[in-house]
Parts: structure tokens; C-alpha cells; sequence
């Protein structure tokens, strides 16, 4: 009987390794998170710069008169003669669109560089694969 337990036994010094090669392999999972816990916040910080420009652009654009005494739209690239036109134009499907592509376009460099992005109602939210693919 104790033949048999000897066979499936592991060689001397064959458990601690195993245990070292486990804490090793866990605190290398850790560290890669935390790796990717800082590209995140790094690409979020992108992202809300990035649309923070494009919000203070087209502000500048809207809220300052042309030379014509009128508003402009860059984005669109169209004139309007009052503030209350351009705000409507703000409102409009066609500018949101475009506004949403230009923001897209952002979100498409940030993509390329490793980091996903998702789309939420309220706010844009970075996900980050498993490095461990699992567990």
C-alpha cells in the first residue's frame, strides 16, 4: 500500500518549487494588472483631453462672431446669423453626428494603441482584456 502513494509522490524539493513557481507566476499576473490598471487611466486621461479640445474649439467657433457678423460652425462648416441658430445647429442630428465621428476618429488612435474603448449613455469607459485569460 505505501508502494503505490510513493509512485504519485512528488520528488524532494519538486513541492516548494512548485509553490515558488506559482507565487512567481501570481505575482507576475499581478504586475502585468497593475500595468494595465496605469495604460487605462493613461488612455482615459486621453480621451477626456482629447474631447475637452474638441468641446473648447467648437466653443470658440460657435461663441464668436465672424467677420460677416455671423456664426460658424467648423465642424459643419456652415454660417449662422445668430447665437440662437447656432445653438439649434449644435442640437442638430447632422452636427451630433459628426461631432460622434470626429470623437470616433480620437477613440480610433487610442484603439490602435492597445487600449478598447466602449460606449456607455453617460460617459466612455475603458475595458482592458484579461491578461491571464482566465483566472
Amino acid at each position: 500500500s505505501s508502494g503505490i502513494n510513493a509512485e504519485w509522490s512528488l520528488r524532494p524539493g519538486e513541492e516548494e518549487r512548485q509553490a515558488a513557481e506559482e507565487r512567481r507566476r501570481k505575482e507576475q499576473r499581478k504586475k502585468r494588472a497593475e500595468e494595465i490598471e496605469q495604460l487605462a487611466e493613461q488612455g482615459q486621461e486621453m480621451l477626456e483631453l482629447q474631447n475637452q479640445q474638441i468641446d473648447e474649439l467648437l466653443n470658440e467657433f460657435s461663441d464668436s462672431e465672424e467677420e460677416d457678423d455671423g456664426f460658424y460652425c467648423p465642424l459643419c462648416k456652415k454660417r449662422f446669423k445668430s447665437s440662437k441658430m447656432m445653438k439649434q445647429h449644435e442640437k442638430s442630428k447632422k452636427h451630433m453626428e459628426r461631432l460622434a465621428a470626429l470623437r470616433e476618429e480620437f477613440a480610433d488612435e487610442l484603439k490602435d494603441s492597445g487600449v478598447v474603448l466602449e460606449e456607455e449613455e453617460d460617459a466612455a469607459r475603458l475595458h482592458v482584456p484579461n491578461p491571464g485569460g482566465g483566472k
